[in-house]
């Protein structure tokens, strides 16, 4: 059995352009590099400590960004959690691997089985932290952040691939 047939039937229908998956592919690096920046940003010389102050407000919006739950970077803290962090790597290792995988022209949804193997193992480990019914060690919420991330690539690629199909059936653009 090939590893494709785990995702996807013969069959399936394509969009004509792999434009979705090269954009996702394209920001997904981007964000991941702008996260590693952060702590450089305090190696900078005092008078342009501004712009490190600036940059972990704006991630403070997409992280609650606690010192115990990150990992620290050149003596700095990292702009997100241990947790987040997975999310963000695992988003791009699977659409890293995603070509491996899959047709990235594919509009066809893994199997909702595959939805609860995302969201499953994140979902109880955070909602455990809540509780208070265990302490989560970073490597435990590092892992459940990218299997949630790398899995959830497999829902969004073929999202926006049908975005694209749609774009292109009223505007031929692509």
């Amino acid at each position: 059995m090939k590893i494709t047939r785990i995702f996807e039937s013969k069959g399936h229908e394509l969009v004509h352009s792999p434009i979705a998956y090269v954009l996702s592919l394209l920001f997904t690096g981007v964000w991941m590099i702008t996260i590693l920046v952060g702590p450089l940003l305090y190696r900078l010389p005092e008078k342009f400590s501004y712009l490190a102050d600036i940059y972990y407000v704006i991630f403070n919006y997409t992280c609650h960004q606690i010192p115990s739950r990150c990992y620290w970077l050149f003596g700095y803290q990292m702009p997100v959690c241990v947790r987040c962090l997975g999310i963000y790597l695992g988003a791009f290792l699977g659409l890293a691997l995603y070509p491996v995988i899959k047709n990235v022209r594919s509009l066809e949804f893994p199997s909702k089985w595959w939805l609860l193997a995302c969201f499953g193992p994140i979902g109880i480990d955070g909602i455990a932290q809540v509780l208070h019914l265990y302490p989560s060690p970073h490597w435990l919420r590092l892992l459940t952040g990218a299997l949630c991330g790398g899995i959830a690539m497999f829902y969004v690629v073929p999202g926006l691939n049908d975005v694209v199909r749609i774009i292109n059936k009223e505007n031929n653009l692509f």
